[in-house]
């Protein structure tokens, strides 16, 4: 019997080898020329090879003409068993099937021996890198609850900061409501004084915290004068502060210059100055019961109606060393005669005391005044007059605290 050779490198084989040890080329194999198939139909053979299309037998493990597994359709590799054992010196590394030193290819599935590897021991992989290496879903989320608490932890913060704020201003909106709350019931007697003097500061003057009481108004007295031709009716308006409301309090019949009331008041018009004037002081021979300033009239009072003079239309004492008028109406004549009883100066041309505070020619010496018992309630110059009687009782309210105004309309 002649010697067995490899069909591919001639190399020669051993009577059991199933491949050949020098080119891995099965060893009844027929020589490597591609098979053409017949187109003629035949049976399709029970097995063949999923890699080549080779025909198979059934005790076959791998096919006889590409070396791959029989019972596989893609080549697995089987992973190392987790179970601990003795490492053998050379295993495949496509099939772990164990070699001997002077193989050149696996005898169970064809690979070459150049690529057999010893087997070493598993180093299992540190926290780190099993941490990140992995793509499993519950790995990444396992990552993911301590950044959940920071963002948790901030959120709860500015929360925390935002309801702070919030309470304070409560408290701030409280507080106001509060003050509101302590005016309207004046249940303190005393604290009536204390209001009069925060309200006797103009607005623009409030501090913050006092700006709860402008409902009290700065001018809280008002007196108006509805005119009607020569003929008026005077009012008197109070604000009251226990109610924080107006009450009308006095209703008086009046008189007023002979033409009328006008906005434009000359010297001599015989008309009464229409507008809004502040009351600025009561004088008369004695005081009467009233809050309103009072100035004692002597035989030196005179009123000055002199349009050259620096002192126009303001009550002076007839020998001032700083005299420069040349006419002047001495004032307590009328008192003497009964034919008033108290005269009120207003604000419709000057301050009534200061030097150059009236303008020349507007008007000197109108007032409102109360007829005495020899004067007669009717129209003149210009004054407003009503009744010594219904005087007697506006001065009663008149305080100079509440700022009075009277209006001429």
């Amino acid at each position: 019997m002649s010697p067995l050779k490899c069909n591919n490198c001639g190399a020669p084989l051993e009577a059991d080898d199933k491949f050949c040890q020098i080119c891995g080329i099965p060893v009844d194999s027929p020589e490597p020329e591609t098979e053409i198939q017949s187109d003629a139909p035949s049976a399709a053979p029970s097995l063949v090879c999923s890699k080549c299309g080779a025909e198979l037998a059934p005790d076959d493990r791998f096919c006889q003409m590409c070396g791959h597994p029989a019972d596989s359709d893609e080549p697995e590799q089987e992973s190392p068993s987790d179970a601990p054992s003795a490492a053998p010196s050379l295993v495949c590394s496509k099939c772990g099937a164990e070699l001997a030193p002077d193989d050149n290819f696996c005898q169970m599935c064809g690979t070459p021996t150049g690529a057999a590897v010893q087997p070493e021991a598993e180093t299992p992989a540190s926290p780190t890198q099993e941490t990140l290496g992995t793509s499993s879903a519950s790995t990444q989320e396992d990552l993911q609850p301590p950044r959940q608490t920071k963002k948790i932890n901030s959120k709860r913060i500015l929360l925390i900061l935002l309801v702070s704020v919030l309470a304070v201003c409560l408290l701030f909106v409280f507080r106001g409501h509060r003050q509101r709350d302590l005016i309207s019931e004046k249940a303190d007697p005393d604290s009536k004084g204390h209001q009069t003097v925060s309200v006797s500061v103009p607005e623009n003057e409030l501090s913050s915290e006092s700006q709860v009481e402008t409902e009290i108004p700065y001018h809280s007295q008002i007196i108006r004068v509805n005119t009607q031709g020569d003929k008026a009716t005077l009012t008197l308006d109070i604000f009251d502060e226990d109610s924080l409301s107006w009450k009308h309090v006095l209703d008086a019949k009046a008189y007023i210059g002979k033409n009328g009331a006008t906005a434009k008041k000359k010297e001599g018009d015989k008309c009464t100055p229409a507008g809004t004037f502040d009351l600025l002081f009561v004088f008369g021979t004695s005081k009467p019961d009233t809050s309103l300033t009072f100035k004692k009239v002597d035989k030196n009072t005179v009123w000055i109606d002199d349009t050259k003079s620096a002192y126009y239309n303001t009550w002076q004492n007839e020998k001032a060393s700083h005299k420069d008028w040349q006419n002047s109406k001495p004032i307590i004549r009328k008192f003497e005669q009964k034919l008033v009883t108290y005269r009120i100066a207003f604000s419709f041309n000057g301050d009534c005391l200061s030097k150059n505070s009236a303008k020349s020619g507007r008007g000197s010496g109108l007032f409102l005044e109360g007829i005495g018992s020899k004067g007669k309630l009717t129209s003149g110059y210009g004054d407003i007059r009503i009744s010594g009687k219904d005087m007697k009782k506006l001065l009663r309210y008149l305080d100079s605290s509440k700022h009075p105004q009277i209006e001429i309309n």
